[in-house]
């Protein structure tokens, strides 16, 4: 039996919020002259807190008594010390925040004089306790000036601006975490005899969604199919429809899951199919608002066959005396637990009359993590993460 794990981002968005906005010259608290750090508080709704954050790369200081606020946003002109310098500002968002977009000004190059990069990344969600703790948003769309170029992520300048031309950036997805880092192109001297400078214009999102998921995942469990998903906050969030489909043009509703509703604490849900379809079934999420707004999910699929074998923990964090698991395809295999110091600890096995298999050790069982691991008759071995505790 073969399975897909896969793991999908929301589609077909409702329900948004358009125009929010961070206007560096007018939002309160107002930015102070020179300051590396300053926090907003409840921007739009519902409410989002932002915080700004500059550090260093290397000997440089800020000129004109920037960062500094103006009518075309947050002013940064730097002394360079070298070419190699660079500074990073970090915007933060308490929530992640989707289509995101703002503009930088004046990214420009002078001949033997200056040039200016800037490259743009961002982190979809950084939720504490979610292992990995942050992860990378879509990549941005940037369209820049007449005055530079773009690369990837990057902008370099490329002709010198007479004025403060604007290279557009957007992101279609979630963000929380925004990096801007400013410093020398390629063509720079090796001490740019001159101040540089960019403007971060004013940034716009639409309101954070009332539901992000950090995983949906689809699982054999012996003649079942597991379903498990998990969000990192809700609002206003209804319920989740758990939808089937042989062919992906028809889907069929086989259970519903109520939401919590409104959380900033990571949530988990999951859903038994205990009469899936042989070959391959594909499943999808509908999330309901509580007004009656829905976004739907790209499909996850599972493929269940009568040769490859499959295993899934059915309680994890798991108690040590008795570990209960599903197995598809492993009548007669040997399980066993191997720490993370590579203890291998063999376990004994029952079957139970609902595909369930229950795993026990002949000795005490120290709490911690540890891969669990089948392995037939024929060599072929599977193995799960597994929690005691």
């Amino acid at each position: 039996m073969r399975y897909s794990l896969l793991v999908f981002l929301w589609i077909g968005l409702s329900g948004l919020v358009w125009g929010q906005n961070l206007n560096f010259n007018t939002t309160a608290p107002l930015y102070p002259d020179g300051a590396t750090s300053h926090n907003y508080s409840n921007i739009g709704n519902p409410a989002v807190d932002v915080s700004i954050n500059v550090s260093s790369s290397g000997s440089q200081t800020f000129g004109l008594g920037t960062p500094k606020r103006a009518g075309t946003g947050l002013v940064l002109n730097v002394n360079f010390a070298s070419n190699s310098d660079s500074k990073q500002i970090v915007i933060t968002f308490s929530k992640g925040v989707s289509n995101l977009s703002f503009s930088i000004l004046g990214i420009e190059y002078v001949a033997g004089k200056t040039q200016d990069k800037v490259t743009i990344s961002a982190d979809r969600y950084n939720v504490p306790g979610f292992n990995p703790p942050s992860a990378p948003a879509n990549a941005p769309s940037i369209s820049p000036s007449a005055y530079a170029t773009v690369s990837g992520n990057t902008i370099t300048g490329n002709a010198d601006d007479p004025g403060s031309a604007a290279s557009s950036v957007s992101f279609s997805g979630f963000v929380q975490k925004l990096y801007i880092t400013y410093g020398s192109g390629p063509l720079a001297p090796a001490n740019p005899p001159q101040v540089q400078g960019i403007t971060i214009g004013p940034i716009s999102w639409a309101a954070p969604l009332p539901v992000e998921l950090l995983y949906f995942r689809a699982q054999p469990q012996g003649n079942a199919v597991g379903l498990s998903w998990a969000t990192t906050w809700e609002r206003n969030a209804g319920k989740f429809t758990i939808q089937r489909s042989r062919d992906l043009a028809e889907f069929l509703t086989i259970g519903e899951v109520a939401a919590t509703g409104n959380t900033d604490s990571r949530q988990t849900y999951a859903f038994t199919d205990r009469w899936p379809d042989a070959g391959t079934t594909y499943y999808r999420l509908l999330q309901t608002d509580r007004d009656g707004a829905t976004q739907q999910a790209k499909p996850v699929a599972v493929t269940l066959d009568d040769d490859t074998p499959a295993l899934a923990v059915l309680e994890n964090p798991a108690n040590a005396e008795n570990l209960s698991v599903a197995t598809r395809n492993l009548t007669g295999a040997a399980f066993r637990l191997i720490s993370l110091t590579g203890q291998s600890i063999l376990l004994s096995a029952e079957n139970q009359a609902n595909n369930a298999t229950i795993l026990w050790a002949n000795g005490a069982i120290s709490a911690g993590l540890y891969w669990l691991q089948a392995i037939r008759s024929d060599g072929r071995t599977v193995g799960e993460r597994l929690l005691i505790r």
